[in-house]
């Protein structure tokens, strides 16, 4: 007998791209928080959760990652943290060996979207410039501070 059944899309894809890494850059983590981890048979959403995934890297320079994830628990709730730096099979993090950390990005996984990100790194004093798609543009995510 076959049977066919419709299926919902239950998860956004997160796609990360980095330009400009150092030669050294073969690892990178992210974590998302405040995104959903059960979901019922009604697509009902619950019980927020933080999810870290690590990724080694085989070539240098640009990377290209995806993850799927449930929807953010709000709008721009979830917050986005990415490290880049070196792995090797000896230690989970080498010694002396610097880590390159982009600032936190406020973002909203939707179901059924797709949510693409662009970190280029500009040196390690000034850190990454970080760009979300929006409606084929690349907006800027930055951080406003108020004195």
């Amino acid at each position: 007998e076959n049977y066919t059944l419709e299926l919902e899309r239950a998860k956004g894809k997160l796609l990360i791209k980095a330009e400009g890494l150092p030669d050294y850059v073969n690892f990178s983590a992210k974590k998302m928080t405040n995104i959903y981890s059960v979901m019922t048979s009604n697509l009902d959403y619950s019980a927020p959760i933080d999810i870290i995934t690590t990724t080694e890297w085989t070539g240098k320079n640009e990377i290209l990652t995806s993850t799927l994830y449930c929807p953010s628990t709000g709008v721009d709730s979830s917050n986005l943290m990415v490290t880049f730096g070196e792995r090797n099979s000896q230690r989970s993090v080498p010694e002396g060996t610097p880590m390159l950390m982009a600032e936190d990005a406020n973002v909203t996984m939707g179901r059924n979207q797709l949510t693409i990100m662009r970190y280029v790194f500009k040196s390690e004093e000034e850190g990454f410039d970080i760009y979300i798609l929006i409606n084929d543009n690349w907006e800027e995510v930055h951080k406003m501070e108020i004195d």
